[in-house]
């Protein structure tokens, strides 16, 4: 299945991308593990991803907390992380 995986603020900057389309079956935490084989730069991020609570991740546009949650075909998955400035 395909979902729409957007990057926000420092992850994005980051990676160097805003939005990709990813192949993958299961959970988020099996598209954790994609990413990372994909982009040797996501690595440092995925502790962050899977550990912070200041890191929201939205599926549909909805929060999801659980890394286990089960994703369908043409989700939208965004990874929001703090964003600092003042």
């Amino acid at each position: 299945m395909q979902v729409k995986v957007l990057y926000f603020a420092n992850l994005r900057e980051h990676l160097g991308v805003s939005s990709e389309t990813v192949q993958v079956e299961g959970t988020l935490r099996d598209l954790l593990t994609k990413l990372h084989s994909s982009h040797s730069q996501f690595g440092e991020f995925q502790s962050i991803l899977e550990n912070s609570s200041d890191v929201t991740i939205s599926v549909n546009q909805e929060y999801v907390r659980d890394l286990n949650h089960l994703l369908s075909d043409q989700d939208e998955v965004a990874f929001l992380p703090p964003i600092s400035g003042g």
